[in-house]
């Protein structure tokens, strides 16, 4: 059996300080899956075996690992192994959702394929990661909690998007550690408009080169670019805009690409 799983954008991002003892943030962004997918190959196995087509995914505990974990501890009759492979599309460390977006497609596939229970989102959020529970929804939402609250979006201002992928690679943990800091030391985000991104300055103190590609992006296309997730990748609302190949390498990224808003995160093939 084969599948596929979106990226996602934030198209806005509110973040709150976190509470003494708790492990996650408590968070609000509309969120919305893109035209832009990994593919999953999976079989049944006498061992669970995963493996990525990027060798440095491999040899570490993936998302796909801890997703199998719970559906384990959701379904304890549950006992069958998987061979899995992933070809993987979507940039990683680019705040597009790519290991949440393969965790929440392996759920889906196995709950619906053995009539399995799903996990509670909360469960799902904390033993996974925050954004996983968007992608076992499996369609635009507004997300908050933890990333365990999902309610039906209804109006999210886009249809499609020019996606920017610098060659930079973001530590999602470290921004997080810069947004506690800098809210300790009593800075205020400087919030924008309905795109807007609360991670942005932490994000940058991280990596300066961050807003030196957005300026870039913004003077090349006179568009304004605002970051997803917590980066590095950018998107900017688009209307008939074009590009040209060489403006990847012109601009030194590693994807450029017009992805369209779609309506699902998750995507199986046939055989």
């Amino acid at each position: 059996m084969n599948f596929q799983t979106a990226a996602k954008i934030n198209l806005n991002l509110k973040i709150f300080p976190i509470n003494e003892g708790d492990s996650l943030h408590n968070l609000e962004s509309d969120m919305v899956p893109i035209s832009l997918f990994d593919t999953i190959s999976i079989e049944e196995n006498d061992f669970d075996e995963i493996l990525f087509n990027r060798e440095e995914l491999n040899g570490i505990e993936s998302t796909l690992h801890r997703s199998l974990k719970l559906i384990r501890e959701a379904n304890p009759n549950f006992s069958i192994k998987f061979k899995i492979y992933v070809e993987k599309n979507i940039p990683h460390g680019a705040g597009l959702g790519g290991g949440s977006s393969n965790a929440g497609g392996l759920i889906n596939f196995l709950i619906n394929k053995y009539d399995l229970m799903t996990p509670e989102f909360i469960d799902i959020a904390n033993n996974i990661g925050s954004d996983v529970p968007f992608f076992v929804n499996n369609k635009p939402a507004k997300i908050s909690g933890v990333g365990d609250i999902i309610t039906e979006l209804t109006t999210d201002n886009v249809d499609e998007i020019l996606l920017a992928v610098p060659k930079l690679h973001i530590n999602t943990g470290s921004v997080f550690k810069s947004f506690d800091k800098r809210v300790k030391e009593g800075f205020v985000n400087k919030r924008k408009a309905y795109f807007s991104n609360d991670l942005w300055e932490a994000a940058v103190e991280i990596e300066p080169e961050l807003e030196l590609k957005q300026q870039e992006l913004n003077q090349h296309f006179n568009r304004e670019f605002v970051m997803s997730g917590s980066g590095s990748s950018f998107f900017a609302p688009i209307d008939n805009i074009e590009f040209m190949e060489s403006d990847i390498e012109k601009l030194d990224l590693q994807l450029l690409s017009i992805c369209k808003k779609i309506d699902s995160c998750f995507f199986p093939i046939s055989d």
